[in-house]
């Protein structure tokens, strides 16, 4: 994932009101989704992790969660609340898929929220996350609807749900489901926003 050394500098400070209150929402969504499309799996990956905020909130559906970021300041600030709350059948590592494939991430559900937003290379990151899903697993993703009015050389624009899904395609997962799901004012660079939700399947 690009912007590394960003995430490193404000781990410490990442998990505001806002971002928490963006998370439960966001959470709420997945485990919604999640009963609706009768989506199984023992193990998840949440892949890019951050802090936790929304991968914390999805223990009680998985036997195992694996949390994962490519800041090694995020990690860390995962295993603090894993070691505080003395929460069992869950790790964090530090990995980055945007360079290399990691023989380590194996998942049956993996999720991504507000990853992709910072990919340079949005195909070939879901390519090599396309090994690191089980047969038959899902993948699902959080990110912003693209907004024209953002200007950035660090990040993307959001994203247009049907080239994302060509995208999804393209890497070997097919489709499933999306819908626009939150709307919230001044949280993506400055400017109003709304969150999609995509999922596929492999």
């Amino acid at each position: 994932m690009a912007n590394t050394h960003i995430f490193n500098n404000i781990a410490g400070n990442y998990d505001t009101d806002e971002r928490k209150e963006i998370a439960l929402h966001t959470a709420h969504t997945i485990k919604e989704l999640i009963k609706q499309l009768d989506i199984k799996g023992r193990t998840l990956l949440d892949y890019g992790c951050g802090t936790g905020l929304v991968g914390l909130k999805l223990l009680d559906l998985f036997d195992e969660t694996i949390f994962v970021d490519a800041s090694e300041k995020m990690v860390e600030a995962v295993w603090e609340k894993i070691n505080s709350d003395k929460i069992q059948g869950v790790t964090a590592i530090c990995s980055n898929a945007a360079k290399k494939h990691d023989p380590l991430l194996k998942g049956d559900v993996l999720i991504m929220t507000q990853v992709l937003l910072h990919e340079p290379d949005v195909r070939g990151l879901l390519s090599r996350l396309y090994e690191a899903v089980n047969p038959g697993g899902t993948i699902i993703i959080v990110d912003f609807e693209r907004n024209d009015k953002v200007e950035s050389d660090r990040v993307h624009s959001g994203f247009e749900l049907m080239q994302l899904q060509a995208d999804l395609l393209y890497a070997g997962f097919e489709p499933i489901h999306s819908h626009l799901f939150l709307h919230a004012e001044k949280f993506f660079m400055g400017e109003d926003a709304s969150l999609f939700v995509l999922v596929g399947k492999k």
